[in-house]
């Protein structure tokens, strides 16, 4: 008997596969952490008696995240530490890197599709033509 864990990997590579196939770049996010940025107790190279001390601006509290995008087909890794990760529908680096990475498939796209003639040249009321129900 194939455990669930099993098959439920069986499936997502199923699924990477199709999608490549179907010729659609598939990537994977992930965010890790947060790492704390604190200092901890242990070694310094410092002279005994004379410990490393941090500005008075040094805030103690924080942390750090790992953001990743990693596309299965290649085993590509795009990687970028940040120091937050806020609730915003997409984290500017995500956001960043995904543009590049739609910027080629776009264009792409925009090379192979027809040209649709722009707002001025289209016949009156065409916009409005699906609304118009056949009686």
């Amino acid at each position: 008997m194939i455990h669930k864990q099993q098959r439920n990997n069986a499936r997502l590579s199923l699924a990477y596969h199709i999608a490549e196939v179907a010729g659609i770049e598939l990537w994977c996010q992930d965010e890790a952490g947060p790492y704390a940025t604190r200092p901890q107790p242990g070694a310094s190279w410092h002279l005994q008696d004379y410990p490393h001390r941090q500005p008075h601006e040094y805030l103690r509290d924080g942390g750090a995240k790992l953001l990743t995008l990693f596309r299965p087909a290649t085993g590509e890794v795009r990687a970028k530490g940040v120091p937050s990760v806020t609730n915003a529908v997409l984290h500017p680096w995500l956001k960043e890197d995904l543009t590049q990475i739609l910027e080629p498939i776009l264009r792409q796209e925009a090379e192979a599709l027809p040209l649709l003639p722009s707002e001025s040249e289209r016949p009156v009321g065409a916009a409005l033509a699906h609304l118009v129900v056949a009686s």
